[in-house]
């Protein structure tokens, strides 16, 4: 069940414009770059591609050190292969490559910055020792100081609609915000999703009718106040709210079916839970359908701090 309580007045920081992709040539990893290259064409921004070297699955034929530099010079290549290849075809897109050595959760990690949105395929990139499935996006997505954008090898063209599940919650409306944003860079509406339910009393949903309604209306009324706070915000932006009586994974696959982008805030308590997705967000990279960017808990922490030693910087 929803909290219902008014939505916090956080300030929107300024959209990331550079996407940090995860590369390494497969067919996961070109999807995502070819999304964060769509995005940076919007944003007029730049795009990382980041190889990571992992030591475990190198074939130890010749000590460590020979077999790293081989790897690493052989990625490098294929790096500035595809960098070159890039810059003609999108002129208006600055390409950097970065070659890093390690595990690619801890890598990633080092790079993804504030005011960076890291971009990874599903299931990519995927080896031998299975290090890079769909666990390490979401791994990321719960850990990064940035958002994450999560990108589906295929998803069906025609889709338009930038879906946000709220709740009320720093992290919703956080994610909210940065809807917004994508959705005023690619000229699409937004859809604040808010799903509602009774309280649970052993297998089965309880409350009196009275209860339930005037939770509806609760909920209802936060919709309202969040989707008045990013209209007014956002007043070129065309503002969908849905309020939905069930589970909120289940309303946000519901509305995703034809979006292009959903956006979901991630909360964690405590400090084990922090390092995890919370259920909505697991359950949605679980069943994605089109690419997801999430907000974890890292992700308001350090927004917090950065409207803590600066003024907001105007979008």
């Amino acid at each position: 069940m929803s909290n219902p309580q008014a939505a916090a007045p956080i300030v929107p920081r300024p959209v990331p414009t550079t996407s940090v992709v995860a590369w390494d040539g497969s067919d996961a990893s070109e999807a995502a770059l070819e999304w964060a290259i769509t995005r940076a064409e919007l944003l007029n921004g730049a795009v990382v591609l980041v190889r990571v070297v992992d030591d475990a699955d190198l074939y130890i034929e010749k000590s460590l050190d020979e077999s790293l530099t081989d790897a690493g010079g052989t990625a490098m290549e294929a790096l500035v292969l595809r960098a070159n290849q890039l810059r003609p075809e999108h002129p208006s897109v600055t390409f950097t490559t970065k070659l890093s050595f390690g595990h690619v959760v801890d890598e990633l990690r080092k790079v993804a910055q504030p005011d960076t949105i890291l971009v990874v395929g599903t299931g990519v990139p995927s080896t031998r020792h299975r290090r890079f499935d769909w666990s390490v996006s979401a791994r990321l997505a719960s850990t990064s100081r940035g958002p994450v954008a999560v990108v589906p090898i295929a998803a069906p063209e025609g889709r338009h609609g930038v879906v946000v599940g709220i709740n009320g919650s720093d992290e919703s409306i956080a994610a909210a915000f940065l809807g917004a944003q994508e959705a005023a860079a690619r000229k699409e509406d937004l859809h604040l999703v808010l799903a509602w339910s009774e309280p649970r009393v052993g297998d089965a949903r309880s409350a009196s009718g009275e209860f339930t309604q005037w939770l509806h209306d609760s909920n209802q009324a936060m919709l309202s106040e969040s989707g008045k706070v990013i209209a007014d915000a956002f007043p070129e932006l065309h503002v969908h709210g849905h309020l939905e009586h069930t589970d909120a994974a289940a309303a946000i696959h519901q509305h995703a079916a034809n979006a292009s982008l959903v956006v979901v805030g991630s909360r964690g308590r405590g400090s084990i839970r922090r390092l995890l997705l919370s259920s909505v967000s697991h359950s949605l990279l679980m069943g994605i359908e089109c690419p997801t960017i999430v907000l974890g808990h890292a992700v308001l922490r350090e927004q917090a701090h950065a409207s803590d030693s600066a003024p907001p910087v105007s979008r």
